[in-house]
């Protein structure tokens, strides 16, 4: 990659303007010129170095869940298994990894009890019996970026953030739902791409961008800029740290981890039976080594033993979820 690709990745992933001329907004941060930039994120969408532009929503602020799946299949079937829980649109992420726990995917939902009737439905279709939700209880950190330049990408510091019994804080209404739709997944790749979404949502270009910034304010939107293909840039690599802690000082371990830079990613999370680990980090690097190293410095700085390095062997399916299809609107019917 050239410099100015380096740089335009680094900038678009953490402060993708949201203005009625982006494009022209990076170039003057740059010195370079729009028209120019436009151009070479097109080429870097050819390279699948980015994957797409757009928000990443805290998905219970929107009315919808998430959950961690771990589940123990037989290593002979594991490609098989992957296929038909890939089929699942609500199936995010997917990964094996080097365990005897050895699928792990996101599920999103509208709803706990609409994740376990999809797990139900997983068992049936696979004959397979353990797959174990993990949701989270509290949340420490979030923040997937990926400098190529070797600078801080603004990461922040661990913040504390406990989901209470209810399914979801909701913090947007019916009216909200058409312009989370205009919006989510890949904005248009136009010079003036909030103008495009305008036109899909029914607004105005200023009232997408005011809506927008607001959302961001709100941390309804946790994330605004590129999502790119960690892989193509370098980070070829990751690992889930699994440790098992006190649960009377489970916030005061997972507030230690989360300040780690290395650290994207830290949780607690409801733990199925036969499973000792009750808080999960994560690391990416450009080795295993480099993860290795990563998690051994949190043990020995944090003063934590118990603890697992779980590795990624193969990415089965990596996709961005649709918020509110046809198919999960009867789940909304109540929602002011």
């Amino acid at each position: 990659m050239s410099e100015m690709d380096k740089q335009l990745i680094d900038l678009m992933q953490a402060k993708f303007p949201v203005a009625a001329r982006p494009y022209h907004e990076i170039a003057q941060q740059i010195g370079s010129t729009e028209q120019d930039v436009y151009n070479r994120v097109a080429l870097l969408y050819e390279q699948d170095r980015i994957r797409r532009i757009g928000p990443i929503f805290d998905t219970y602020k929107i009315g919808y869940v998430s959950s961690l799946v771990g589940a123990v299949i037989p290593p002979e079937r594991l490609d098989e298994v992957a296929a038909m829980v890939n089929k699942h649109p609500e199936v995010t992420h997917n990964y094996e990894r080097n365990h005897e726990f050895n699928m792990w995917f996101t599920l999103i939902a509208p709803g706990y009890g609409r994740i376990e009737e999809i797990l139900e439905q997983m068992r049936r279709e696979t004959g397979v019996r353990e797959f174990y939700s993990m949701p989270f209880t509290a949340r420490y950190k979030v923040w997937v970026e990926f400098s190529t330049t070797g600078q801080d990408l603004n990461k922040p510091g661990p913040t504390l953030f406990k989901k209470d019994k209810t399914d979801s804080p909701c913090e947007i209404t019916r009216a909200d739902i058409p312009f989370v739709r205009a919006i989510q997944i890949n904005i248009p790749f136009e010079l003036r791409p909030y103008q495009a979404i305008a036109l899909k949502a029914g607004m105005t270009e200023d009232a997408v961008i005011e809506k927008i910034r607001d959302w961001k304010k709100r941390h309804i939107i946790r994330r605004w800029g590129a999502i790119v293909r960690h892989q193509k840039i370098g980070y070829d690599h990751n690992a889930m740290g699994v440790w098992t802690v006190p649960p009377d000082r489970v916030d005061e371990y997972g507030m230690k981890i989360a300040a780690f830079d290395t650290v994207s990613h830290c949780y607690t999370r409801k733990a199925p039976p036969g499973w000792p680990y009750n808080l999960y980090s994560m690391v990416h690097g450009l080795s295993d080594q480099e993860c290795i190293q990563a998690i051994e410095t949190i043990a020995r700085e944090v003063g934590l033993t118990q603890y697992g390095a779980l590795f990624s062997q193969r990415e089965f399916k990596r996709s961005d979820m649709e918020y509110f299809p046809d198919s999960d609107m009867k789940y909304f019917e109540e929602m002011d």
